[in-house]
């Protein structure tokens, strides 16, 4: 079975598409925050963990 229906495309542009650019400049600048803190949090982690391996460490 065929279906004869026509396609019908709207040439129109859509003046309202650019109206999210200022939403998703946020949603980037606070993920990639997000991401410099979750870097920082855990170097920091990781920092702490190793000097008090190399307290362990000392003799007295």
């Amino acid at each position: 079975m065929r279906d004869d229906r026509r396609i019908f495309i709207n040439s129109e542009t859509d003046h309202n598409a650019n109206e999210g650019k200022f939403g998703g400049t946020l949603f980037g600048v606070v993920m990639t925050i997000a991401l410099i803190d979750y870097a920082l949090t855990a170097a920091w982690n990781w920092i702490v963990s190793t000097w008090d391996w190399l307290l362990t460490q000392l003799p007295f």
